[in-house]
């Protein structure tokens, strides 16, 4: 997260930040997007018990250029694998299996897949 977004608040502020709105009876709602990881669904199971209203997962909405510096290859190459076609189709079919339906997926998502049935 850090390369992404150099100066926004660490993974923890945020998740105790949402964590005390949620225990203080505010509704939640969290937007991961653009979601960083291959495998978000272990972020997603760890915020659905304190999200009210719904998790949102989109991609990055532009590919950045390459790095310059070969210390940031590696996360150009991740962005790469995340924002695959084969990747962003696992993550539609998981968020269709989850029983859950605060689950949604924004539309970055189906039209770069070409998917028009939204219903999840």
């Amino acid at each position: 997260m850090k390369f992404w977004e150099p100066n926004a608040p660490s993974f923890e502020e945020r998740f105790e930040s949402l964590k005390y709105a949620y225990k203080q009876g505010f509704k939640t709602s969290v937007s991961i997007e653009p979601f960083l990881d291959e495998n978000h669904y272990i972020l997603v199971d760890k915020l659905l018990p304190f999200v009210s209203e719904s998790i949102w997962i989109g991609k990055m909405n532009y590919e950045p250029f390459n790095s310059r510096e070969d210390s940031e290859k590696k996360y150009y190459e991740l962005f790469r694998k995340v924002n695959s076609k084969e990747n962003l189709e696992r993550i539609v079919q998981k968020a269709r299996s989850y029983k859950n339906k605060r689950i949604r997926i924004k539309a970055s998502v189906y039209n770069y897949l070409n998917i028009y049935d939204l219903s999840i």
